[in-house]
Parts: structure tokens; sequence; C-alpha cells
């Protein structure tokens, strides 16, 4: 029944209420490389050998995936310009099956890294990343996506592994989300001095970082969190456009990253039926600009769009003065003062009551007395 009234509303307002939709696929195993290279061949040895041992639920897994990749490390890092080489994903798989089952065993830890059989740590360090270690509860590889939300794949080759990282079920910080995805790159390469000759798992920002602290160029997706993002839409736009009472969630105000004190807001408003999802092809493009994300922090506001306008307008007056005051109580950040309000249809009408003020122009027009000389008990 909801369905049939979307339908006819869509025909009555000649506007489209339907959903696109957003597939999502893990990254595939690459085959056997039949390279003779000694280095190469031993490496994959080590894999199979890895992923045997991952099936019968044996945490040496770890350490064998861990020796794939740091023997296949000299392949992957030579071809790091050009990625032709089939042995050049061999590296990437392993680093993916390392973080995926030192997590599942309960030998990754944010902070220390990883451990191996032995007790030895590889240790774990964060290059340009807004968010903070504690923020990497999930880390999902990037594999194959599609989208009709957007049009555009920002990605780049080089070394690494891409990911797409959540953060808690529970927000660490006001006006952001639970299980936000943002995007990072995982090298595990040789450490240097600090390590003794050892590795280290290094997490880059790729939408801040486009080489490695040695100056390879790094296997970037900045596409990718958002494609991810529309995955988990759900219905329940509908349910706020035909029955908003039914939805205990209410609007909300939400920062994409961490507040970014200095930067101008740019607060995305959706319309009528929909949600922030309307806006995925806009932040996927702004977020692949340098010099917009230079100056510019991304928001995004959700409301209820069965609720009256004038409603959600008032929620998003107060959650942008409670985020003011949250993040910037001495009003010292220029930066929110010259935010940058865009809205779509019926976010349209919410943002532009963000800056207009009726005066005493609506009591005027339905009270014979002036409102300053109403007197109340």
């Amino acid at each position: 029944a909801r369905r049939i009234a979307l339908g006819l509303l869509a025909a009555l307002a000649g506007c489209s209420l339907t959903r696109s939709s957003t597939v999502w696929y893990p990254p595939l195993s690459p085959p056997p490389t039949g390279n003779q290279n000694v280095y190469v061949a031993s490496a994959e040895a080590k894999l199979s050998a890895g992923i045997a041992a991952d099936e019968a639920g044996d945490p040496v897994a770890i350490d064998y995936y861990y020796a794939a990749a740091t023997e296949s490390w000299p392949r992957h890092a030579a071809h790091a310009a050009a990625p032709s080489d089939a042995a050049f994903e061999l590296y990437r798989a392993a680093v993916r099956k390392l973080l995926d089952a030192a997590a599942r065993f309960g030998r990754f830890d944010s902070i220390r890294g990883i451990t191996l059989g032995d007790g030895q740590q590889v240790p774990v360090r964060y290059f340009g990343f807004l968010w903070e270690p504690a923020d990497f509860r999930s880390i999902l590889p990037v594999g194959s996506y599609a989208s009709r939300q957007f049009t555009n794949r920002y990605a780049s080759t080089g070394v690494g592994v891409e990911y797409v990282v959540l953060t808690s079920d529970v927000p660490r910080r006001p006006f952001t989300g639970s299980r936000q995805p943002f995007a990072a790159t995982a090298v595990l390469q040789p450490g240097g001095a600090a390590t003794a000759g050892g590795f280290t798992l290094d997490f880059y920002d790729p939408l801040r970082t486009a080489a490695t602290d040695t100056g390879l160029p790094l296997a970037r997706d900045l596409t990718a969190p958002v494609a991810y993002a529309a995955t988990q839409e759900t219905d329940a736009w509908i349910v706020d456009f035909l029955d908003p009472d039914d939805n205990d969630a209410g609007a909300s105000l939400r920062m994409t990253e961490p507040y970014q004190p200095g930067k101008i807001p740019i607060v995305l408003v959706h319309g009528l039926a929909s949600s922030p999802v309307t806006w995925s092809h806009l932040e996927n493009d702004l977020r692949a600009q340098p010099a917009i994300m230079a100056r510019y922090q991304i928001w995004v506001f959700r409301y209820d769009t069965g609720d009256p306008f004038l409603t959600s307008a008032a929620e998003l007056r107060r959650q942008l003065a409670a985020l003011r005051q949250t993040y910037d109580p001495c009003r010292a950040d220029p930066g929110l003062s010259r935010m940058v309000l865009i809205g779509h249809s019926l976010g349209g009408l919410v943002s532009k009551l963000q800056v207009t003020s009726s005066g005493d122009e609506l009591w005027r027009s339905a009270a014979k007395q002036p409102f300053d000389t109403i007197r109340t008990d």
C-alpha cells in the first residue's frame, strides 16, 4: 500500500520517488600466478597454506598470510606505478586475508597492531586521518560495486589495499553517525630502523594522502565509502514520509567526518520522500576535489518529510545551534558563520527558512492587536 501511494504521489507531483539500487561485492582471490620467481612461488605457497589453516580454524593462518605478504612486497612495490603483474595482486590478497584472520582470531588491535603466533607484534601506524585509531571498529576490503546514485568512481592504482572502515555502533562524537564509513588504504611495508628491519601495518587516509611516507603511489578509492553507505539504505525514508509519527529516530544533523575547525560547512538537505543518499553523487564529486575539501566540510540533514516543513526547518535550526554550541561555544570559528546550505525540492524550503525572518508579518496578518501589547498571565 505504501509503494502504491508513492507511485500515485510521483505521478501527481511529477517527480521520481524511487530508490536507485547499489550493489557491493567483496574482492575475489587472484588465480595462481604460475610465476617461476622463487620469491613469488614461495609467497604463493604460504598464501595457500594460510587458506588451508584458516579453513581448519587454526590461527597459524595469520603467520602464513604475514609471510606471504612480506615475501611478495618487493614485487608489489616494484609494480606500484603500473600494476599489471599478476604477482602484484598476490600481495593484496595476502594483506586482505591477514587483516581478516587477525580480526577474527582476536589478534588485531587498532592501537597495538597484529600479534603473530610467536608473540611478535606488527606495529600499526596512521597517516592523515581526522578519525582516531579507536574509530577503526570494522574494516571491509573494497571489491567491486555499482550504483546509479553516481556516475564517477574516483580511484587510482598504487601500493596497498583499499578499505572502507566503519566506526562503532555508538558514535564517539556528537553529531557523527553510527557505523559511519570512511576510506582507508592499508600497506604492510618495511618499517625501517624503528622496527629493527621488520614490517609495519600502515593505514593512510586516501582523501588527504596520495603517497606512502616513502614516496610510493598509494592505491586509493574515494568513492567506496559513498557506495557502501548507499547499500545500507533501507525503506525508512518511506515511513518517514507516509507515517512520520512512527519514526522514533526523528531528524538528525550529521557530520560526514569529525568536526574541522576553520572549514566552512556544506549542509545538504534532501527533498520530499527521500534521504541523504540523494546527495551521493554530489558528495562523491565534492570529496574528490582537494581544493574543495581543503576549505569545506560536508554535513547532511535527515528529517521526516511527512512532517510539516516548518517543523523540519525549526529542527534544523535547533540542531545547527546545538552543534555550534558543542564545538564552538565561544563563536570563535568564522567558518561556521559562512556555512552553505544546499536543499533539493522540499529541502530547499527547509534551507531557505534558515535565512528567512518573517518578523511579525504572520502575526499582523491574523491579529488586529500588535503582538507587543499582548499580556499573558
